[in-house]
C-alpha cells in the first residue's frame, strides 16, 4: 500500500500552500481505496457523523447564502466547488473512507511510516525556518509566482507544524533512550517555537498548551482517558455560546489591550453570539457567516479602542474563527449536539491509555491539543483543507497505535 507513504512523502511539500492539496487527494484516494467500505455497516461514531453532514446540507434550505453549487468547467482548468458543505461532505466521505482503508491494512505494511514521519516534519521545520529568515522579502514579492507563499500560507503551514511536532517527539521516546529523547524534544521545541514566534502563528502555543493538559489525563487516566477527553471536547461544543459568554463579561474587546488579532477575535465571537442568540435552535443556515455584512462602522465604541482603519472591515469576516462558535451560528443546536454525540462515541472506540507507550500517548495528546486550539481561534468549520491535513496526520498515528499497543508504558 504505497498511498499513506505518498502521503508522508508529500507532507512538506503540500504544508507549503497550507496543506491544500490534501483534501482533494484523499478524497480521490478514499474513494479508489475505499469503496467495499461504503456497502458495510459504519461505526456508531461514523453514522453520527454521517447524520451531522446530512443536517449541514439541510440547513442551506434556509441559508440567506446564494451560493452555486460548481463554476467553471473541467475542460476550461477553471472548475471549483463553490458551496462549502458539498466540498465538506465529499472531503468528509473521502477522509473516512481513507482512515478506514488505513485501519484495515496490516501493520507490517505500514511499518515505514514510523521512521518516515518524523523525517517529514524536519523537511517542513527546516523549510519554515528557511521562510522566517527569508519572510521579510517574501511578503513584498510578487505574491502571483506560485513559489511565493502568501501570509495565509505561511500560516497555515505553521499551524500544521505545530500541530504536528508532538508526532516526532512520541517517535523519539519510544525509540531513543530518555534523555536522548528529551534532548531532542527540546531542540524541536525551541527550534519550533521560534518559527511560530517568526510567523505570527501564536495559536500553537495555545495547542502546545492543550496537549499538556490531555497528556495528564491519559497519564493519569490509564483506562478511561480517551473516553473522558472526547466528552470534555464534545461538552465544550455544546456549551460553547455559554464559555464565550463568560470569556466575554471578563476580556470584552473595547476593554483590554491585546494584539490587533485576538481583539479581532473578541468582536468576532461577540457578534457570532449575537447571531446565535437569534436562532439558537436551528441556526442560519450553512454559509450564512458569509453574508452578514456589518462592519465596524455601525460599531463606533469598538473604533473608538480599535484601529480606526478597520471602520469598512466586516465585523464576522469570512468566518467565526472558531469552529464550534460557527457551527452553532450556522447549524444551531442541532448541529452541536449532532456533532459532539459522535465526538462521544468516537472516545469509546479509542483504546485504553494504559495500552499504550508514553511516545504513543506524548504524540497523540500532542495532535490532539494541536488540532483542538485551531478549532478554537484559527479555521473555518467547513475547511476541509485542515480537516484532510489532519487526517495524514491520524495516518502516522494509528501506524504509532498498531505498532505500540499492548506494550509496557
Amino acid at each position: 500500500m504505497l498511498v499513506p507513504v505518498l502521503l508522508v512523502a508529500l507532507w512538506p511539500i503540500a504544508t507549503f500552500a497550507g496543506g491544500k492539496m490534501f483534501a482533494p487527494l484523499l478524497f480521490v484516494f478514499g474513494l479508489v481505496f475505499g469503496r467495499r467500505y461504503l456497502v458495510k455497516r459504519p461505526r456508531r461514531d461514523v453514522i453520527v457523523f454521517g447524520v451531522f453532514l446530512v443536517w449541514v446540507c439541510l440547513t442551506a434550505l434556509w441559508s440567506p447564502a446564494d451560493v452555486p453549487l460548481i463554476s467553471g468547467s473541467l475542460g476550461e482548468g477553471n472548475f471549483a466547488i463553490e458551496a462549502a458543505h458539498i466540498r465538506f461532505v465529499l472531503s468528509a466521505v473521502g477522509v473516512c473512507l481513507f482512515l478506514a482503508v488505513v485501519l484495515a491494512l496490516p501493520a507490517e505494511t505500514l511499518a515505514g511510516l514510523q521512521r518516515g514521519f518524523p523525517v517529514a516534519v524536519l523537511l517542513q521545520l527546516g523549510l519554515l525556518i528557511w521562510l522566517a529568515i527569508q519572510r521579510e522579502s517574501l511578503l513584498v514579492a510578487d505574491s502571483s509566482d506560485m513559489w511565493v507563499p502568501s501570509p495565509q500560507s505561511l500560516g497555515r503551514n505553521t499551524n500544521l507544524l505545530a500541530m504536528v511536532l508532538p508526532l516526532a517527539i512520541g517517535v523519539w521516546v519510544d525509540g531513543f533512550s530518555q534523555r536522548v529523547a528529551g534532548v531532542l524534544a527540546l531542540l524541536l521545541l525551541a527550534a519550533g517555537g521560534w518559527v511560530l514566534l517568526e510567523h505570527d502563528a501564536l495559536s500553537g502555543f495555545l495547542g502546545w498548551t492543550f496537549g499538556g493538559g490531555i497528556l495528564v489525563l491519559l497519564l493519569v487516566m490509564g483506562q478511561s482517558g480517551f473516553r473522558l477527553v472526547f466528552n470534555l471536547i464534545a461538552a465544550a461544543i455544546v456549551a460553547t455560546p455559554l464559555l464565550a459568554k463568560a470569556l466575554l463579561s471578563f476580556v470584552t474587546p473595547e476593554a483590554v489591550t491585546l494584539p490587533l488579532s485576538a481583539e479581532q477575535r473578541l468582536v468576532i465571537w461577540q457578534t457570532a453570539l449575537e447571531k446565535i442568540e437569534s436562532k439558537p435552535v436551528f441556526g442560519h443556515g450553512v454559509d450564512a457567516v458569509n453574508v452578514w455584512s456589518e462592519t465596524y462602522a455601525s460599531r463606533p465604541d469598538l473604533l473608538s479602542v480599535l484601529d480606526p482603519t478597520l471602520i469598512n472591515a466586516r465585523l464576522i469576516p469570512n468566518h467565526t474563527h472558531n469552529m464550534s462558535l460557527q457551527i452553532w451560528a450556522e447549524t444551531g443546536l442541532v448541529g452541536a449536539l449532532l456533532l459532539a454525540v459522535a465526538l462521544v462515541f468516537l472516545g469509546r472506540t479509542m483504546p485504553a491509555p494504559a495500552t499504550l507507550t508514553k511516545g504513543t500517548r506524548i504524540a497523540i495528546a500532542g495532535v490532539m491539543g494541536g488540532a483542538v486550539a485551531l478549532f478554537a481561534v484559527a479555521y473555518s468549520a467547513w475547511d476541509e483543507s485542515f480537516w484532510a491535513s489532519l487526517a495524514v496526520v491520524c495516518c502516522a498515528l494509528i501506524v504509532l497505535v498498531r505498532q505500540n499497543q499492548s506494550q509496557t508504558p
